[in-house]
């Protein structure tokens, strides 16, 4: 007896709750549902509102009987009524837009269409993206490859099946009705006049789930879908330009959305009744092409359906027809605009639209717009507002459930959460492969991670060109990669090319490509002691290494110098060695007797008593510096970083003995480019193109031109592919290029950096919901603290390596003043110097001396004349003495008494000492320097 009352009551009780269904596509769903949960916390009693999805709005607007059960409809399309059916209000709440989007490889501007273009693409009429008509407004579409490889693949999304049939796709039915409106003179004939349907599926009716994905992992693709679906399109699926009534192309992702309001309040009827909506007034029910710049030509607005008069039963019952007007007055209110964030729709926020839907709610109007009986209405009060004594029934934005608030904050979290783990987490990129890459490779990871805004890891294991070219193919994994990409001195063979060219490859991973980011140079070095060496230089014609590396030659006797046995180090599985291979068979094929040329690995080498392996290039050079009377292959900046290695000077092409350094590196490159022999294609065999013994007087004859190797298709790699497309426009960007100096590598030239730009990136393809990465070049204030920015070294940078780099740039100082002394001949200079200035200072003295010797000569002449006048005046003196006191005569002082007076020499001289610093300056290499009759300027 207790449970039947409990029954009872429990029925009774929902018998006095009013129930209210909205029925709408998928399209409306999100909007549909936060509406109708909101609905059942603002209202003052027990109301159940619920949003139904349905497949399509043909659907909602079916399930719809403004005579059966409570039931509103959400669509994007006005109902009008059949004749004799009751009167319907169609309340415009929010709009969307209908975009294109096209997969176009090696197209970077946006592709332009009109209506009837688009029209006769999905009609079949058009199949070829290289088609006149299409080419005419997109003057700038370049597109290689043959016909068939342009062709148009239409992808479209598949329809709803029922027990009851199929219902056509809400996007589908929607492209449709525009086309039919827009371009009736191609799709006014019911549509499109075949099932044009993807070849991707085998059936006419059977679609796909998610054509924006498919699209993307498939180049020559159009699609669409509606716009804000769309979180980012990514480089491969680039949203079309489409012609509106401003006769502009027009993209929704840009699209003026003030002027889009604007014009659908004008296209809109004064008033909601479905009374002013006629069919055969097409304009008056629909946004297709509202003339105001920019304004999207596939414009839909969203209506809520309900019924004039809402009087009778059902919806008298517990107040349901007002609660429904009470539901359509708050969805065109600020708060009910506030409710479409985040829905995939746009809110129809105009105070003139909101006031023409209140004015046809009105129950106040004479007669009523909405007709409630004798229900009483709902009181609304919004946000920011305060009724006093607010009565029942009412629906206020100040009374919200526990619940509902509590699951909104949540689903702000976990959007502010998913963006902070897309920041937060680390990215990992690997790469592998050539071993001689290896210093360039960690460079550029490390500064761009430096640089980076947002936290990623990059990292690169130095296993060879071989390895890294079976890792990035995955040849013994089914052709399933082991890493994001590989390094490679040397192109992929033509067999490895035909393997992943296979269609089930293309269609997972997409086409291989392979990406040039600079040059370097491949030079011989020898360890042979400098003081062997004529000149401190070793020079050998190609012929003379090819025979020291077939064992033609052993000893350094062959060459002038001592009877030496000869040492070679060489590697296998190497881009360097196939490289080498390929130089000296072409250079002198008449002494290349061993494996083919080209090929990783020289078998013949193995078995060679005076042959060294090495395990990596830095092995190599290792093991060649310690070995002494050796020679081996490397990159030219790691053996020259090497002080007691001497690099080879190579005889060149047009027979030239050079170095590296005194050759041009770049020109290899650039004469392929001009010479034709470049691929047009860049997903095309590259195992042609050689940058060995290219022409011209100063052209190295090894250049080494490394690439990285990956597949086209990178959506699977989510942000990972988004990262390795920003991290190759990094490799490219004009300050990273010049930075490639410092690891002795060369920027690519104009030419190529050009291919590489216009023919290459564009073909990757990204997942479109992964970030977008961007560059700052120069400072950008606020743009370049936001996430996903990687900036120029001279913006962001790491410490170590600026302090590196300044330690290479004194080194580099030191390096060429040394340079400058061995060019220069210091010590043969020097010593002529001295010799000269012991020569001059020889002279001088000679001439000091003999100036001495004449004021020593003038000197005694006047001392000799002063005591001949002294002697004759004393002598005088005494005579007159002798004559006073005696009276008689004396005798002359002799001459014998002058040598008695101090100070007075009749034979000796007074020559000057020289000095001990005089007498110590002696030439290098000789006694005492002789005086010279040339001059010399010294030391520069």
């Amino acid at each position: 007896m207790t449970i039947f009352l409990l029954a009872l009551l429990a029925t009774v009780v929902r018998a006095q709750v009013a129930e209210l269904t909205l029925a709408g596509s998928a399209g409306g769903s999100e909007y549909g549902r936060k509406l109708m949960a909101a609905v059942e916390d603002m209202a003052s009693g027990p109301v159940r509102t619920v949003y139904r999805e349905v497949p399509n709005d043909q659907k909602a607007r079916d399930e719809f009987n403004p005579g059966a059960i409570p039931k509103a409809a959400l669509s994007s399309a006005p109902l009008v009524p059949s004749a004799g059916e009751p009167a319907v209000l169609n309340i415009p709440v929010a709009f969307s837009t209908l975009s294109i989007y096209a997969n176009v490889p090696g197209v970077l501007e946006t592709i332009n269409m009109t209506s009837c273009l688009l029209a006769r693409i999905f009609d079949g009429q058009l199949t070829n993206w290289n088609q006149r008509d299409i080419r005419a407004i997109n003057p700038g579409m370049s597109l290689a490859g043959e016909k068939t490889k342009t062709n148009i693949l239409v992808v479209r999304p598949k329809d709803t099946q029922s027990q009851s049939g199929i219902y056509e796709n809400t996007d589908t039915a929607t492209l449709k009705a525009y086309l039919q409106a827009s371009c009736p003179e191609v799709a006014g004939q019911g549509g499109w006049k075949g099932a044009y349907v993807s070849r991707l599926v085998g059936t006419s009716d059977a679609l796909v789930d998610d054509p924006l994905m498919v699209a993307s992992k498939n180049p020559m693709s159009i699609t669409y879908s509606r716009t804000a679906e769309i979180t980012a399109s990514g480089p491969s699926v680039r949203e079309v330009g489409i012609q509106n009534k401003a006769n502009t192309y027009q993209r929704a992702a840009n699209a003026d959305y003030a002027n889009t309001i604007k014009a659908i309040g004008d296209r809109l009827p004064w008033s909601f009744d479905s009374s002013d909506y006629s069919v055969a007034d097409l304009s008056a029910v629909n946004a297709w092409d509202m003339p105001g710049e920019g304004v999207f030509p596939m414009t839909v607005v969203h209506f809520i359906h309900a019924p004039k008069d809402v009087s009778a039963d059902p919806w008298d019952r517990n107040n349901t027809g007002a609660l429904l007007q009470a539901i359509c007055n708050f969805a065109v209110s600020e708060a009910g605009w506030a409710l479409i964030d985040g829905t995939g729709l746009h809110p129809l926020a105009d105070f003139d639209i909101a006031a023409r839907s209140m004015a046809a709610l009105n129950q106040s109007s004479t007669p009523p717009n909405m007709i409630l009986g004798t229900q009483p209405q709902y009181q609304l009060e919004l946000k920011g507002t305060y009724t006093e004594n607010l009565e029942s029934p009412s629906l206020s934005a100040s009374r919200e459930g526990y619940c509902y608030t509590q699951l909104q904050r949540l689903k702000e979290k976990d959007v502010e959460f998913e963006q902070q783990m897309r920041l937060n987490q680390n990215t990992v990129l690997q790469g592998s492969g050539s071993s001689a890459q290896t210093a360039v490779m960690w460079r550029l990871m490390r500064n761009f991670m430096a640089s980076s805004s947002t936290p990623v890891w990059l990292y690169y294991r130095a296993i060879g060109s071989g390895g890294g070219q079976d890792e990035s193919t995955g040849s013994n994994n089914n052709y399933n990669p082991w890493n994001n990409f590989g390094v490679s001195d040397v192109p992929l063979s033509t067999a490895v090319w035909k393997i992943i060219h296979k269609d089930s490859i293309v269609a997972a991973r997409g086409k291989p490509i392979q990406v040039p980011y600079g040059l370097s140079a491949m030079s011989f070095f020898v360890s042979i002691p400098q003081i062997a060496l004529p000149e401190g230089k070793m020079r050998l014609t190609p012929c003379d290494i090819v025979k020291i590396f077939t064992g033609k030659v052993t000893s350094w006797s062959g060459f002038g110098l001592a009877a030496k046995d000869v040492t070679f180090f060489y590697r296998v599985q190497s881009g360097s060695t196939a490289l080498i291979s390929s130089y000296l068979s072409e250079a002198c094929p008449a002494e290349w007797t061993f494996s083919k040329a080209g090929n990783m690995t020289i078998k013949e080498w193995e078995s060679m008593d005076n042959g060294r392996v090495a395990d990596n290039t830095l092995d190599l050079a290792n093991k060649l510096a310690a070995t002494p009377w050796a020679i081996g292959y490397m990159d030219s900046g790691i053996g020259q970083n090497f002080a007691t290695l001497v690099e080879v000077s190579l005889q060149n092409s047009a027979g030239q003995f050079l170095t590296s350094r005194e050759s041009e590196i770049s020109e290899a490159a650039s004469g392929v480019i001009r010479s034709g022999a470049w691929p047009a294609d860049p997903t095309s065999d590259f195992s042609g193109v050689s940058l060995i013994n290219q022409p011209g007087d100063r052209t190295w004859p090894i250049v080494v031109m490394p690439f990285i190797i990956a597949h086209t298709n990178l959506v699977d790699l989510g942000s990972k592919g988004s990262l390795m497309v920003a991290f190759l426009k990094y490799m490219l960007e004009p300050e990273v290029q010049k930075g490639l100096k410092e690891e002795n590598m060369e920027p690519l030239p104009a030419e190529v950096m050009n291919y590489v730009k216009t023919r290459i990136l564009p073909l990757l393809m990204v997942d479109p919901k992964a970030p977008q990465w961007f560059y700052e070049g120069d400072h950008t204030i606020y743009d370049g603290s936001k996430p996903y920015v990687y900036s120029a070294p001279d913006i962001n940078s790491d410490y170590n390596l600026l302090q590196m780099t300044r330690m290479k740039e004194g080194l580099g100082n030191v390096e060429r003043w040394i340079r400058n002394i061995e060019a220069r001949d210091l010590p043969s200079s020097l010593n002529a110097t001295i010799i000269q200035f012991n020569s001059d200072l020889e002279h001088v003295r000679k001439t000091l001396d003999d100036r001495v010797k004449e004021y020593q000569a003038l000197s005694i002449a006047g001392i000799a004349f002063g005591i001949a006048g002294s002697v004759i005046a004393i002598f005088t003196v005494f005579r007159s003495i002798a004559k006073d006191m005696e009276g008689g005569s004396g005798g002359l002082m002799s001459t014998g008494m002058l040598g008695s007076i101090p100070g007075i020499s009749t034979g000796g001289d007074l020559r000057r000492k020289p000095s001990a610093l005089e007498d110590g300056l002696m030439p290098l290499n000789s006694g005492r320097a002789q005086s010279g009759s040339g001059h010399h300027s010294g030391m520069e």
